[in-house]
């Protein structure tokens, strides 16, 4: 079964609301040309299995406009960012894939609506913490309940949550040699609102871990330009 294959039967199931389509060939996704009120039910889509890769255009599976759980196990996607355009999605399954850079969970931070992931036997769990990634992946889904498979209490969420506030602080000082007692917010804030994309969040609903007496009003930054931040963070080090 291909895309083009469904699209000629897509008027025989007006009120289908769960596809499955395991170990088929669904991978030519600019086949898929849905008129008003084909699919209209649909909510589960099965993709396991369709050697679909992060060159695909996935971003159309967004033609199936009610879509809320998408399941993409055992295929071959290296990153997730065109996945996580389908901003509908409440339950998503990236089990067994080829996802290697940490790098994919600024991009999951677009899945505002999202309960449950499934990222468990991907490369970045190998090269990287697995606990540190996924307390960062957890801590970038405002909504997530479960996590590969677990639910989540509530503690857990916010031990989540509290590690990602202050995990960019902790970077950042390692990697300049630095301490929680010299440090420049605006040159710390140019840096982690780049790399973290949750870090603006967090820092607006925890405020900030550390004082730094030269630059005690952290709000009134994260409403500057990269260019305000570059003259304020002259201005401390001068």
């Amino acid at each position: 079964m291909t895309f083009s294959r469904l699209m000629r039967l897509k008027k025989g199931f007006p009120l289908l609301e769960e596809l499955i389509l395991t170990d088929n060939h669904c991978s030519d996704f600019d086949s898929i040309d849905l008129e008003e009120g084909d699919f209209a039910h649909l909510r589960v889509l099965d993709l396991t299995e369709n050697r679909i890769s992060s060159d695909q255009p996935i971003p159309l599976l967004a033609r199936f406009q009610n879509l809320e759980n998408l399941n993409l196990t055992g295929n071959l996607l290296t990153d997730v960012s065109e996945v996580c355009r389908l901003g509908q999605l409440k339950t998503l399954n990236l089990h067994e894939n080829r996802i290697s850079e940490i790098s994919f969970i600024n991009d999951l931070a677009k899945l505002t609506r999202l309960e449950s992931i499934r990222i468990s036997e991907n490369p970045v769990l190998k090269n990287n913490d697995s606990v540190h990634v996924k307390y960062l992946a957890t801590a970038s889904l405002p909504n997530i309940r479960i996590m590969n498979g677990t639910n989540l209490k509530p503690h857990e969420i916010k031990d989540c949550q509290i590690y990602h506030w202050r995990n960019p602080f902790h970077e950042h000082f390692a990697n300049n040699n630095i301490n929680h007692n010299n440090f420049i917010f605006t040159k710390l804030y140019q840096w982690a609102r780049a790399k973290y994309a949750m870090f603006e969040f967090y820092v607006r609903k925890f405020d900030v871990p550390y004082d730094c007496e030269e630059q005690m009003n952290y709000l009134q930054f994260l409403e500057m330009s990269d260019e305000e931040l570059e003259i304020e963070t002259q201005r401390v080090e001068t």
